[in-house]
């Protein structure tokens, strides 16, 4: 008949209850120290039980026996710090690491309390909650408001890396914690900006319903913006151009999995020519294209708001046999679709695409190419959506005055003041 298993197991004054699991194995739970969560351990014998108890007494002992070691002195405040704490369930030595933790932060040991009685009337009303539940419902939020569907939907993936490195109260993420995590992203300055820029809109949220402090610099305001070197954008050629539009021309192929990207065709026209944003050629429709006035109606619900972008005559003339269609200029439903579908174009047309800093070539190309030909930045300010200011820092370059007029010369075929190119596209010389 095998050994009676003892209810529970004692070695002095510590004590474990003995538990015989589903499995067959034994286990016994304890709690290190009232901060710490209570610790189960398992064994598949009972000796082997018994010895991990037996270890673990051995040290619940010995600390309580260096406390003894004491002077009678150093035992009465012992005792009295430890009686005081005990509602709050820490040790002494947990809350003098507080302290001194504390004290470090507002300045010295004689300004904790003040620094407590200002922290607690400015948190009245705060409510808690974690990161992961404040990003759920700032989205919520958006979604709800019908904002921009795939500014949304960016925002939300690049917030919910941060919701999983920080589980954990909203009012407890530093300004470190923010700027150690932004800068083990390994992205670029510009892309580092943007997602502070993400944190530093939820971070307000989070004010605004209450889950932060009102009247305090947040944790996200706090860190440093980054620094981008401004650089000129980047353009495309001319001859870039025709190669791009070359391959949107190029049937499909299903052996050399080529998509048929002719109906891409009049998005890149009006993405070169006449310079509109991915998001802005997005929610166009034809309707929106005014043939008899020649001008392209951009939406007030677009970055830059309402505003008439002039069909150039290049423009037109691509433009002109898609006359008559109805619904969206685009064929793609949305921002990944499009950059997918550009970034294959271009490098089956040679490109340099893989490089993010050529995401808004075309346009870049256009407006640079507008104000080197046109030498009017008000107009093209118009036009563009962009600032007189900005045009001047970015796009000022009146050295390719030569190369825009080769970009807006691109046409089709027409007499015979022109130099034919493949697949029926044509540029002056």
């Amino acid at each position: 008949m095998p050994p009676r298993i003892p209810d529970e197991l004692k070695f002095g004054a510590v004590k474990f209850k003995v538990l015989t699991l589903g499995d067959g194995r034994f286990a016994f739970d304890y709690k290190p120290s009232p901060e710490v969560p209570r610790k189960v351990v398992k064994r598949s014998n009972f000796d082997d039980l018994r010895k991990a108890a037996e270890t673990i007494a051995t040290t619940i002992l010995n600390a309580e026996t260096a406390a003894q070691d004491l002077t009678a002195d150093d035992r009465r405040i012992y005792v009295a710090a430890r009686d005081l704490l005990e509602p709050q369930a820490i040790h002494v030595d947990q809350a003098a690491r507080i302290l001194v933790e504390a004290a470090g932060l507002v300045g010295g040991i004689s300004r904790v309390v003040e620094a407590c009685r200002w922290f607690g009337q400015s948190n009245q009303g705060v409510k808690t909650a974690t990161v992961p539940e404040v990003i759920a419902h700032f989205i919520r939020n958006l979604r709800s408001d019908e904002l921009d569907s795939e500014y949304v939907d960016q925002l939300e993936d690049d917030l919910e890396p941060f919701g999983k490195a920080f589980p954990g109260a909203m009012t407890m993420v530093t300004t470190n914690d923010i700027d150690g995590w932004l800068r083990g992203l390994g992205v670029g300055l510009r892309r580092r900006r943007n997602r502070r820029a993400g944190l530093v809109t939820l971070f307000n949220f989070a004010v605004e319903q209450g889950y932060l402090p009102e009247n305090l610099k947040t944790a996200a305001e706090r860190v440093k913006r980054p620094k981008v070197p401004r650089k000129a954008p980047a353009l495309y050629t001319p001859d870039e151009l025709v190669l791009f539009i070359q391959q949107c021309h190029q049937p499909p192929d299903k052996k050399s999995h080529r998509k048929d990207y002719r109906e891409f065709l009049p998005v890149a026209f009006i993405a070169a020519f006449a310079g509109l944003r991915w998001a802005e050629i997005m929610a166009l429709e034809w309707r929106h294209i005014h043939w008899e006035d020649g001008v392209i109606e951009v939406g007030e619900e677009n970055k830059t708001g309402y505003r008439l972008v002039p069909i150039l005559p290049n423009l037109m003339a691509f433009l002109v046999a898609y006359r008559g269609r109805q619904g969206n200029v685009c064929p793609y439903a949305n921002r990944k679709q499009v950059n997918n579908a550009v970034r294959r174009i271009g490098m089956r047309a040679g490109l340099k695409v893989g490089d993010r800093k050529y995401a808004n070539a075309f346009r870049h190309s256009y407006v640079t190419y507008r104000v080197a030909v046109t030498k009017n930045m008000p107009a093209v300010s118009t036009e563009s959506g962009h600032s007189v200011a900005e045009l001047r820092k970015s796009y000022n370059r009146a050295s390719l005055e030569k190369v825009g007029l080769q970009w807006f010369d691109i046409k089709p075929e027409t007499p015979e003041n022109v130099t034919q190119m493949p697949l029926g596209i044509f540029a002056s010389r």
